[in-house]
């Protein structure tokens, strides 16, 4: 027979173990921090404030959880928590928004739903229970009243449980990568690019382009070649979760390399989410909101990628998809050795002269 300690204790370390991970993995990705709370509609400058807060206070939640003199004042915050969230993704839901939950950082990406919000109920209701039903049983008195026998059975549970957790989330990644697989063709013939390979090919000439930055200033690729540089084009999409972790380095990249190769970034996404994640001096990220410049006139449909374009406005590079390939293309731009990315690819004629699309600022899309 389960005794009701045990059922209380295991609620415990269950809602402790959630908000810590939800806490560590939140601080460890800022950025997607920042754009969830401005995805739930909070103003971007009081995001900003608010985002280290939020994995601060789970991580505290998370510790007041384990001792018994503390845990049903840590049940009843971890409850509030829980239920904020869940008003949070239901006036979402009620708006007809999906903005990406970032409830554990990078360690699992996916848009909000009611899944999510079923879960969070879930949880708010084990929270209330222990709220309730009181704490007054330390780990340390636990284990010392059970006996070998079963303590081992208790340890052998946990190791299932986990297990079939990790299966189970597994297979839900697999499911959903089959899924996009699967979508690829008819996404692809959507925008009218079946029959085309993703990018352009080497020798090409860059399209020319007008777009704001997160700043609102007008920039083309002819600003970003001044002085005979060569820039390297990065991709970015702010609902991309391997694109966060990108920020950074392409940061360092800037300030680092400017002066020989302009990098600039052209992400996809209304001018506040892309705000969100890099600094309002970023002059070098420009907002295509409507998507012309990244799919129409590059044929972009990847994210994070980056593309080269030399001095004389002419694609050196085809695109490549990981922070590695881009640094070892960067190096290969500043020594002038850029290996072919597929040297049998004959280059496309050149046309007489840059045509410039000129796309302008919107709010979303």
């Amino acid at each position: 027979m389960v005794r009701m300690d045990s059922i209380v204790l295991g609620a415990q370390l269950l809602l402790a173990a959630v908000f810590a991970v939800a806490g560590v993995t939140k601080l460890l990705d800022m950025p997607g921090t920042r754009q969830g709370l401005v995805g739930f509609g909070v103003p971007p400058r009081m995001a900003s404030g608010v985002a280290p807060l939020l994995p601060l206070t789970e991580l505290a939640v998370a510790v007041a959880l384990i001792p018994p003199s503390s845990a049903r004042l840590g049940a009843i915050g971890g409850a509030a928590l829980l239920l904020i969230f869940s008003a949070g993704i239901a006036n979402a839901l009620l708006r007809g928004r999906t903005p990406d939950c970032n409830c554990f950082g990078n360690l699992h990406r996916a848009r909000v739903g009611r899944t999510t919000l079923v879960r969070n109920l879930g949880l708010a209701a084990v929270a209330g229970f222990v709220a309730a039903a009181g704490a007054d049983t330390s780990v340390g008195a636990w284990v010392s009243a059970r006996t070998a026998a079963e303590l081992v059975a208790v340890c052998a549970g946990a190791a299932a449980i986990a297990l079939l957790a990790v299966c189970m989330w597994l297979w839900s990644k697999n499911r959903a990568l089959s899924g996009a697989l699967a979508s690829a063709p008819a996404a692809q013939a959507s925008d009218g690019e079946l029959e085309e390979p993703e990018g352009l090919r080497l020798g090409a000439v860059a399209p020319g382009f007008e777009l704001p930055n997160v700043r609102g200033e007008m920039k083309t690729l002819e600003d970003f070649r001044s002085g005979g540089r060569s820039v390297l084009l990065v991709f970015f999409d702010p609902g991309c979760g391997p694109c966060h972790g990108l920020v950074s380095h392409v940061m360092r990249w800037q300030a680092a390399l400017g002066e020989r190769v302009a990098i600039a970034v052209i992400s996809e996404g209304a001018v506040e989410r892309v705000r969100a994640l890099w600094s309002d001096q970023a002059t070098h990220v420009l907002v295509d909101g409507e998507r012309k410049v990244t799919r129409e006139l590059y044929r972009v449909l990847t994210w994070p990628s980056a593309i080269a374009i030399g001095p004389d406005g002419q694609v050196v590079h085809e695109l490549v998809y990981s922070q590695d390939a881009m640094e070892a293309l960067l190096r290969g731009m500043l020594e002038d050795t850029i290996p072919s990315a597929s040297p049998s690819a004959s280059p496309q004629s050149a046309p007489p002269a840059l045509s410039v699309t000129k796309v302008t600022p919107v709010a979303d899309h």
